[in-house]
This record gives C-alpha cells, structure tokens and sequence, in this order.
C-alpha cells in the first residue's frame, strides 16, 4: 500500500457508497491483477502481537480468516470485507478460504484518487 493504514481506511470510509476504494491483488504464482472493491477496513494497533514473521513488503497476511496489509509507514490495515467485480460483497474469511492457501500481494496503485 502506498499510503498509511488510517489513510486508506478514511478513505473506504469516505468513498464507501461511491466512487468506493478499488485496489489491485496478485494471487498465487500469477502477475494477473485481481481487482477488488474495499468495503470494510480497521487500522490494527501494534499491541495487537499479529505476528508477520517473514511477510514481504506488499504481501497480505491471510491467517486465520484475518486479511492484513502491511501500509507504507508500517501501519497495519485490516481488510474486513472486500467484492471483486460482478460479485456479492464478501467478508475476508469467505474470500481467503478461495485462495486455498496461495499467498496474495498488494500491488501499487494505478490511480491514486481511487486505489488504496
């Protein structure tokens, strides 16, 4: 992400009836961009202990059911409910249990006005 957590969650808060906050992830071993609408979100605070142990830079950390993104200042955003095009809105347990385990990445953001 290329902004801190609290930014990008105003701004899904902000924009959420519209335009919403649309963001790009890679999925598994693919370059194929998945777009995906951010509905919910929630900053985590650092005594919260998530442990992101060798987590790269735009890697989200899919444990558990949780979605969380490391921010450009280290912040942590909470990816609670997301919907990719043409789809029902989904919470973040739904759609990591669809990735059966492959690893997911942030990636930069094509239109600053509008991608997280």
């Amino acid at each position: 992400a290329m902004h801190s957590a609290s930014t990008i969650h105003n701004r899904v808060r902000g924009f959420a009836a519209w335009p919403g906050v649309w963001t790009f992830f890679t999925i598994g071993d693919t370059d194929e961009p998945v777009k995906v609408k951010l509905l919910t979100t929630r900053v985590c605070s650092k005594e919260e202990g998530l442990d992101l142990g060798d987590l790269s830079d735009r890697e989200i950390l899919v444990r558990k059911g949780r979605m969380v993104a490391r921010c450009a200042d280290g912040s942590l955003l909470e990816i609670l409910d997301l919907q990719s095009p043409g789809k029902k809105p989904q919470d973040a347990k739904v759609f990591s249990n669809g990735l059966r385990g492959q690893r997911m990445f942030w990636l930069p953001a094509a239109s600053p006005a509008q991608a997280a």
